[in-house]
């Protein structure tokens, strides 16, 4: 699966009106809940340079652990993403240091989430960075990556985001100042 990704900063106050303007145009809204995320650092490669990460995500009892691999597209977030379910955040974590990854930062969230024809938007507060606003979708080949990438722009400019809070940066990114 490859995820197609298009983040906008946007000012705080904005942030309703994004929302109530989805429920308008039919979206709807699928819930909230806090994030806390803690990237790691591949002990014999260097994720910030090979532009991958690796997460390890807790949320409302739930532990997701994601690879996220290199941007294969530079004018979206793009790239291949795999996630694994996993029983205890702790543990994992645990794991991982014993395997001799390195804990990198944590990044803690509250996000919103709307369901918008077939694609999700996220409203986030994030903690030490600000508010953004994320459209994203799915796609098999990457042939299609163009075609969705200006879907999801398109629908940005819908909801009347300001396109001149384009963000090509993850949150980690962000928070590290890279």
């Amino acid at each position: 699966m490859i995820e197609v990704e298009v983040k906008y900063r946007v000012p705080r106050e904005l942030m309703e009106k994004i929302a109530s303007k989805v429920l308008t145009l039919g979206g709807k809204f699928l819930g909230e809940e806090v994030q806390e995320d803690v990237y790691f650092q591949h002990p014999s490669r260097n994720f910030a340079v090979t532009d991958e990460a690796l997460r390890v995500r807790r949320a409302r009892g739930r532990v997701e652990v994601t690879y996220k691999g290199p941007r294969i597209d530079s004018r979206s977030k793009t790239r291949e993403e795999i996630q694994v379910k996993v029983e205890d955040f702790n543990s994992f974590v645990s794991l991982l240091e014993k395997l001799g990854f390195k804990r990198v930062a944590k990044v803690v969230k509250k996000r919103k989430t709307y369901k918008f024809n077939d694609e999700l938007l996220h409203l986030d507060c994030v903690e030490d960075a600000g508010f953004f606003v994320e459209i994203e979708g799915t796609v098999e080949d990457e042939g299609e990556i163009e075609g969705k990438r200006e879907k999801l722009i398109m629908k940005a400019k819908e909801l009347g985001i300001p396109t001149e809070g384009f963000e090509l940066k993850s949150y980690l990114e962000i928070i590290l100042g890279i």
